[in-house]
């Protein structure tokens, strides 16, 4: 592979990429670091990770080097009215996964039906070329879509060949990442961890100054307007008045309102982030 190396008479060399990638698993910026390594491995211009099951595809991540916002309003297209089902490479992946665990499929833009994919999908993004690695998942498979610009051209039979190789740990290590980002969020950890809490605030689009985040973080994790007053350096008197402020600009009025809006918040949050933590 082309990120691995095996000396005689040595084990298995690891490149600080695919040590960052496995580092990365369950993690925001997983996406990233997979879009790095492939494109520092193969000069990809980005990829896109499905879920598949036999009726329904989800998107695990999507990143482009250029711009990941067109991308990922690529792959909304690409889901839309099951576009997927007309998609030769899922059904020649499928075909591989009932022989094996892992699988790769090639197919040029040339190859691919030109109405669905070739002009709706890819020719504004000028990609010449697509790979889809893919695997066995709990509930179906994994697709890693793997796609190269015109500008560098289509995949080699030696890319072919390392990505053939490089496909199992791949597959291993994207499955391991789905199965966490995909998993029920434990609840325990929205009110046992400050930082947590005062993250999930900093995140939201709210109106909340960041003082009134911290203090509104600090009164969800339990603390008293004296151990708030004290742990961020200000009157009590001050304390009441931020949280005033916040109350105000949530619309709400008591401590339960301001708990349940914050449930509700953390719940969404790690909804966008088990859909899309690649992002």
């Amino acid at each position: 592979m082309a990120w691995m190396a095996t000396a005689a008479g040595e084990g298995l060399s690891v490149s600080a990429g695919l040590t960052a990638l496995i580092g990365g698993i369950g993690e925001h910026d997983f996406g990233q670091r997979l879009l790095t390594l492939f494109s520092e491995t193969y000069d990809a211009e980005g990829f896109a990770i499905y879920h598949v099951s036999e009726n329904a595809v989800h998107d695990v991540a999507t990143e482009m080097r250029e711009d990941s916002a067109v991308a990922r309003r690529q792959v909304a297209i690409y889901l839309e009215n099951q576009r997927w089902r007309r998609d030769p490479m899922i059904a020649q992946a499928r075909q591989q996964l009932g022989q094996r665990r892992t699988g790769v499929v090639q197919s040029p833009m040339h190859d691919l039906p030109k109405a669905d994919f070739r002009d709706v999908l890819y020719d504004r993004m000028n990609i010449c070329d697509r790979v889809l690695l893919c695997g066995r998942s709990s509930g179906g498979m994994i697709g890693l879509s793997l796609v190269r610009a015109a500008k560098s051209g289509a995949f080699d039979a030696g890319d072919m060949v390392r990505l053939t190789d490089a496909c199992p740990l791949l597959m291993s290590i994207i499955d391991k990442h789905v199965a966490i980002v995909r998993r029920p969020p434990k609840l325990a950890s929205a009110l046992t961890s400050l930082r947590l809490i005062q993250q999930c605030l900093a995140d939201a689009a709210t109106h909340l100054s960041a003082r009134e985040k911290e203090v509104c973080a600090r009164i969800l994790y339990g603390m008293s307007f004296a151990g708030i007053s004290v742990d961020l350096g200000i009157g009590e008197e001050t304390v009441v008045t931020y949280r005033k402020r916040a109350y105000d600009r949530l619309g709400i009025a008591t401590q339960r309102e301001l708990l349940i809006w914050y449930l509700n918040l953390w719940d969404s949050a790690d909804e966008v982030h088990r859909r899309g933590a690649v992002h």
